[in-house]
């Protein structure tokens, strides 16, 4: 299809470009990483977690699931290739080493 032909904001098939500002009410999860991860053949599932003090002080911070993502299997991949393209970024801005990234790696390799 020629690009003027292609619907406005879509690249390429599952690539949907945003533009402008989200709207209010957007909701917002505040994530400290993922866990869990389960797929079957059309769909992956994984939890968001967030790691909090006890409202009391008493004891030890725990990891809590704030959110549940179900995502086609498709459109995980091309999440986790775009979070790659923002890793790759910011290493490239000096954000985070790449040594850091590598140990972040090797942990998840082990």
């Amino acid at each position: 299809m020629p690009d003027e032909e292609k619907p406005a904001g879509r690249v390429s098939p599952g690539t949907i470009i945003a533009t402008g500002l989200p709207p209010p009410g957007t909701p917002v999860a505040f994530a400290d990483g993922v866990t869990n991860f389960s797929q079957n053949k059309h769909v992956v599932k994984f939890y968001l977690y967030r790691t909090d003090p006890d409202v009391g002080g008493v004891g030890p911070a725990q990891n809590n699931i704030v959110a549940q993502v179900v995502m086609p299997v498709d459109g995980f991949v091309q999440t986790v290739l775009f979070l790659n393209k923002g890793v790759e970024f910011l290493i490239s801005n000096k954000v985070i080493s790449k040594e850091d990234v590598d140990s972040f790696k090797s942990v998840l390799e082990s």
